[in-house]
């Protein structure tokens, strides 16, 4: 490509963030009191070497400025409980070692010098570069420059023991001892705990079993249809139900009037009115109002008090005048009450869409306090979980979203990419699952960007592979690009990535530059154990692999993307460049141990921060799952024992047979009201002679009342003429009209009589 092709494409590309612009947001972005580790005066310690891996970058004077705590904070001893530190062999492979104690770290130390002493300078080197991030290179004969000094330098810093880990005495194990219980006691505490389980047992076994009385076949049913009985039907009038729903009303209204009831079809269509009017808010309905008082509270709007009026007058006329109810008039009075009620429901539903419609264009134009307190929550939210520590990764994401890049943590796990767009970052020791390699670069072929910043082991396809850095110069070198233009980049030491061949086409954004006497010309990195390289080449730091329409980006260390990196001005600038340049709106950042990476811990990879899959596996990875067991069993009792009510618990309805008595005493009271005592006494005296003729013995009892009286009085011993007296007036009586007359206290004495007759005979019945 040549340089005005270049210059062109720069020219129409994004306008890229300066050194000045960077720095000025960093500033602001440190002067934050949530980044302790800058701040003056600071208590900061370090968690690890790790948040110590810029202390020597930062050890400049103009770097310093900006973040002036973080000197402070170099000189501190990191926290090292509790923790586990990275170590990376040079074959790209990393595992996490628990950092060791005193004697072990001095043990390996000696070690490993008696080793290196014994083995030469060749292979103990190479095992040296395999094994940390800093490499010594080999002397050159007879000359010594500023790179060897610091590597040996290096070397010193790498053969000091790690610090120790305090050891913990293991905490004393606590025991309980309960008081020995004397015999009352334990005899005691057992009955109440037999006493408990029999209530237990006892409250559920009640809910259980069902009443006898329930299941009573014998039970007389209620004759709710009887119109004689008054008791019956005061139950019939409490269980109407009063029907307030207007449609239901109308639809009543017009199955009455298809079966030719009129006049209960007018009642409803006339309380559907009313309801209507009372869900208006215009009356209120109430069993003591007349009809007139509804016209009355209507006097503010005479409109709808006139239309009322009208349909009250042909509702009166056909309950109180002489008005018939037909199918005319029931469909007069239907168009008047629906005029009202379709008017009065559509004038509510256009109510309620247009009260809908504003509110909708009020959100959309609301720019208030409210709308930027919630636009500053969701800020809050995306950036939480990123740290604020010298090693975490908030100060980024508010850098790359003060330059117009939407920033944040990513809560969704990686299989779910589907609606994902923009660029995915996977920050340090952020490692997908093997598993998940294929779907997330295939994500990156439809044109997506993965940034690889993790510093864990890469996918084959990738063709891109960690290896040792030879310099001992923290500067970087951008790559040719409009972006990176006049950059001056510094990242600690540590690795580099080589590319292979054959994987597609790849481009350098940022490299160690060469050194050395032959720095201008290529030199291979590689050479045989025991030879002794002239210079050191240029090595990749930051590559971007082309992936059909997508981009991987792979950094050799996850330094670029700590809080700490922003000490140089230029290195924010080429964060922000790099995905302006790659077009870039929005960036997602994936921590370690969420979003289904791998959560390295003690040399063991597990899937914790991974969402669960449903609420049981949710509860299992809480620990809570045995007390949530605990309190279903004792639901499941509860239940049993006193059942799930669904309304206002009542006494259960007991339904008892009716006594005969009861029955007569009723019909007595109808017949007392209606003044038809002569009626009951001649039924009464016709009813009491047939029991009379069936208990007498004889035919001649049964032809005649004389005989009738002979058999009385042989079976009952009075007097014969007091027989056939009290039988006369009983023939008399029951052969006596019965309209027209009332009874007499004769016809109640007569009643007795007889009733005492009959006992005398062998029963009341």
């Amino acid at each position: 490509m040549s340089a005005g092709l270049v210059l062109l494409v720069g020219l129409l590309a994004a306008e890229p963030t300066t050194s000045k612009s960077a720095g000025a947001a960093i500033e602001e972005i440190f002067e934050d009191e949530r980044y302790l580790f800058c701040q003056r005066g600071n208590d900061y310690v370090p968690e690890d070497d790790i948040d110590l891996r810029w202390c020597e970058i930062a050890r400049d004077s103009h770097l310093i400025d900006r973040c002036p705590g973080f000197a402070a904070v170099c000189e501190r001893e990191p926290d090292w409980r509790n923790h586990y530190r990275s170590s990376k062999s040079g074959e790209g492979e990393g595992e996490w070692v628990r950092v060791r104690e005193e004697g072990e770290a001095e043990g390996e130390a000696e070690g490993e010098a008696e080793e290196g002493e014994a083995e030469g300078e060749g292979g103990g080197e190479e095992d040296e570069r395999a094994e940390g991030r800093e490499v010594e290179l080999p002397d050159s004969a007879g000359e010594e420059d500023a790179g060897e000094e610091a590597s040996s330098e290096a070397e010193e810093e790498r053969s000091t023991p790690e610090p120790e880990l305090e050891k913990k005495d293991p905490p004393e194990e606590v025991e309980i001892e309960l008081p020995n219980l004397g015999g009352f006691a334990r005899v005691l505490m057992w009955l109440v705990i037999a006493a408990a389980v029999l209530g237990i047992a006892y409250a559920i076994a009640r809910n259980f079993i069902r009443d006898d009385d329930e299941d009573d076949e014998d039970d007389e049913p209620l004759p709710e249809d009887s119109p004689d009985s008054s008791l019956v039907a005061a139950k019939v009038a409490a269980k109407r139900v009063i029907e307030t729903d207007v449609q239901r009303l109308l639809r009543l209204a017009e199955e009455a009037a298809a079966r030719g009831e009129y006049e209960e079809a007018i009642h409803d269509a006339y309380a559907a009115l009313l309801r209507r009017l009372e869900g208006d808010h215009l009356i209120a309905v109430d069993p003591w109002k007349t009809n007139g008082d509804y016209i009355r509270e209507l006097r503010a709007k005479p409109e709808l008090r006139n239309e009322l009026r009208a349909v009250v007058r042909e509702v009166e006329q056909i309950k109180f005048g002489s008005a018939a109810a037909e199918g005319a008039r029931y469909a007069s009075v239907r168009a008047k009450v629906l005029g009202i009620v379709g008017r009065a429901m559509l004038a509510a539903a256009l109510g309620v869409g247009l009260g809908s419609q504003l509110s909708c264009e009020l959100d959309d134009f609301d720019e208030g306090p409210a709308s930027e307190r919630g636009q500053e929550r969701e800020r809050a939210m995306a950036l939480a979980g990123l740290g604020n520590g010298p090693q975490g990764a908030r100060a980024i994401a508010e850098l790359l979203y003060r330059q117009g890049i939407e920033s944040g943590r990513r809560f969704e796990p990686l299989d779910q990419l589907d609606t994902s767009s923009g660029a995915i970052v996977l920050l340090e020791d952020a490692e997908p699952e093997a598993e998940m390699w294929p779907e997330l670069l295939d994500w990156v072929e439809a044109g997506n960007t993965l940034v690889i910043a993790n510093g864990r082991e890469l996918p084959d396809e990738l063709g891109v592979d960690y290896s040792v850095d030879f310099h001992a110069d923290p500067a970087l070198t951008p790559g040719y690009s409009h972006h990176f233009i006049e950059l001056e980049l510094r990242a600690p030491l540590g690795r580099i990535v080589v590319t292979g061949l054959g994987y597609g086409s790849s481009r350098t954004l940022a490299e160690r530059p060469a050194t050395g006497e032959n720095a201008d010309q290529e030199v291979n990195w590689w050479y045989d154990q025991g030879d002794e390289p002239a210079s050191t080449p240029a090595q990749n730091y930051v590559v971007d692999r082309r992936l059909g329409d997508g981009h991987v980006v792979v950094f050799s260390e996850p330094d670029m993307f700590h809080n700490a990196s922003l000490i140089v001005d230029d290195n924010g600038a080429f964060l922000v460049n790099l995905f302006i340049e790659l077009e870039l709106e929005e960036v997602a950042f994936v921590l370690a141990g969420s979003c289904g990476c791998k959560h390295i811990d003690g040399g063991a990879s597990t899937e914790q921060g991974e969402g669960a899959d449903n609420p049981f596996e949710s509860v299992q990875n809480s620990k809570l799952g045995w007390l949530f067991i605990q309190i279903l069993v004792f639901l499941a009792v509860l239940y049993a024992a006193v059942g799930l009510p669904f309304a206002r618990l009542r006494e259960p309805l007991r339904r008892k047979r009716r006594a005969f008595a009861e029955h007569v005493r009723t019909l007595g009271q109808r017949y007392a009201q209606a003044r038809a005592s002569r009626h009951v006494a001649a039924l009464y005296a016709s009813w009491a002679l047939e029991r009379l003729r069936e208990r007498a013995s004889g035919r001649a009892s049964r032809a005649s009342l004389h005989g009738l009286a002979v058999g009385l009085a042989a079976r009952t011993g009075r007097d014969e003429a007091e027989l056939m007296k009290l039988l006369l007036m009983a023939n008399d009586l029951r052969e006596a009209p019965a309209e027209g007359e009332r009874g007499s206290a004769r016809d109640l004495e007569i009643m007795r009589q007889l009733a005492r007759l009959l006992e005398e005979t062998g029963g009341a019945r």
